[in-house]
């Protein structure tokens, strides 16, 4: 398990989007579905990471956000690190999220790589990536020539770099998985 990230969207969809992306890079993953449940999870496990929808329905992302800023008595909900992944793509929406305390924003539609590198971005930073512990599945595949290494979002055919789009990725890891 590289850390624990929770997921705050009220997009049952679009969270098991980003909840399988997760797992695949080897994450611990809980999902909930309003900034209610968000903050009760939070003090119920902290996170090495939230991912927080901005707009959901009750407490929303920017409360959640606030709250969390303010520490409530907690240094640990103060520097926990926060990725806003949301539809709302003005600047003035970007600037707001960004001023009440998020450590990084990104709209929808977003490319489910970039928002993986964010998330590593993020994990780097706040210190929450564990390096695999020995004799763990890093869960590189390998079939023939053809390697893929989700983690990195990586592919090599007998060695060499190869080039591909997100749906590209993701065909090779279902194929690799089940050759």
């Amino acid at each position: 398990m590289c850390a624990f990230v929770l997921v705050a969207e009220d997009d049952e969809k679009q969270a098991e989007l980003v909840r399988r992306y997760l797992e695949r890079e080897g994450h611990e993953v809980a999902v909930v579905h309003d900034g209610s449940a968000a903050l009760a999870e939070v003090r119920r496990r902290l996170p090495d990471l939230l991912i927080l929808d901005v707009m959901m329905p009750g407490t929303d992302g920017l409360a959640v956000t606030r709250f969390l800023r303010d520490g409530n008595g907690s240094a640990e909900l103060a520097r926990l690190p926060v990725l806003m992944l949301t539809a709302r793509s003005t600047e003035d929406d970007l600037l707001m999220g960004l001023d009440t305390g998020a450590d990084d924003y990104l709209t929808k539609p977003y490319s489910p790589r970039e928002l993986m590198a964010r998330v590593r971005t993020l994990l780097r930073r706040a210190g929450g990536i564990h390096p695999p512990l020995p004799g763990t599945d890093r869960r590189i595949l390998r079939v023939g020539g053809l390697v893929v290494d989700p983690l990195r979002h990586e592919v090599t055919v007998d060695g060499r770099h190869v080039d591909c789009t997100p749906g590209e990725f993701d065909l090779l890891t279902v194929l690799a998985e089940e050759p």
